[in-house]
């Protein structure tokens, strides 16, 4: 437990440190996802029906670990939650670099699912533990913008990575997490405040009961339900997308990868400027932004032009 009693550098700003994490978080992410389907189809041996299962695999892990330790941060710490997470979803990666067929994916990908369930959760803690409330919005803001950079620089560390193979973008990936995970180790203190601990401990529910207010309050719970729609469609076209372009329309991985990044840019730029809007408009302007991704994502390939090495047909038709 040494390693999680005091860092060996105490960074003053712990903050920019969860803004470094998030980067890492959508590096890994942008650099993993648009490779994934084409990993199981062709490297793995996984059958194209299953692998939307994988994927339901990867957030059924997050739903299950959820509810019931999701709030661990406010009982052990920051800190240490922080570094078992981000060093357990790395660690996940790599271990996904072994895996081999259905099963095994699919419980590498539910053990990644209950460490990233807190690893979120935790880096907007930091945020809010180390800023001041009126400064939350644009902290909030910025995260997102660091999350669409590394959105952005994802895809283009995995085209490169998979000209020597499609399962190099896990061990690439899971080494950069590993690495966040020591970072915070050598430099991230404690945020939580000790005499915040009673309260947290008094009003502590852990559990499926603690979703129960959510849905008490109607438009709450219309919210969750449109949230959870947006969640479903977005999976389809992450499993979907890159299987299409390569099989249907003889793209290449980098080509898919190219795709991804088309998105990105645009909301990177767009997420600063919400802190200037009113509570209401930012919410609106994140679904609707969140819309027209996964929109873009599932029409760009209709616009896509196929590699010029794409194999000939061998019938000779047109």
């Amino acid at each position: 437990m040494a390693l999680f009693a005091s860092p060996l550098v105490s960074y003053r700003r712990p903050h920019v440190l969860g803004f470094i994490l998030y980067f890492i978080v959508g590096l890994v992410d942008g650099a993993i996802v648009p490779f994934f389907p084409l990993w199981a189809q062709q490297s793995a041996a996984i059958p194209v029906e299953f692998i939307g299962l994988l994927f339901g695999c990867y957030a059924g892990g997050e739903l299950l670990a959820a509810p019931f330790i999701g709030g661990i941060a406010d009982r052990v710490g920051r800190r240490p939650v922080l570094i078992i997470s981000a060093t357990g979803v790395g660690a996940g990666f790599i271990a996904l670099f072994f895996a081999h067929g259905v099963f095994a994916a699919a419980a590498v990908l539910i053990v990644i699912g209950l460490f990233e369930s807190v690893l979120h959760p935790t880096i907007y803690t930091i945020v809010a533990d180390a800023t001041p409330a009126a400064e939350h919005r644009r902290q909030f803001s910025i995260m997102r913008v660091c999350s669409g950079a590394g959105a952005i620089a994802g895809p283009l560390l995995g085209t490169g990575l998979v000209q020597e193979g499609l399962g190099y973008v896990f061990l690439a990936g899971g080494s950069v997490m590993v690495a966040g995970g020591l970072m915070l180790a050598v430099c991230l203190s404690e945020t939580r405040s000790l005499a915040a601990d009673a309260e947290d401990e008094a009003d502590e529910e852990e559990g499926l009961s603690a979703l129960l207010p959510a849905f008490r309050d109607r438009r709450l719970a219309v919210l969750l339900i449109w949230v959870l729609l947006l969640g479903v469609a977005g999976s389809w076209v992450e499993a979907v997308m890159p299987l299409y372009a390569s099989n249907q329309m003889g793209m290449s991985a980098a080509s898919i990868a190219r795709l991804n990044e088309a998105v990105c840019p645009p909301l990177a730029v767009i997420y600063h400027p919400q802190r200037r809007l009113g509570a209401d408009y930012c919410l609106c302007f994140a679904i609707g932004t969140s819309t027209r991704r996964h929109a873009g994502d599932g029409g760009l390939p209709l616009f896509a032009v196929p590699d010029d090495d794409r194999p000939a047909d061998p019938d000779g038709g047109e």
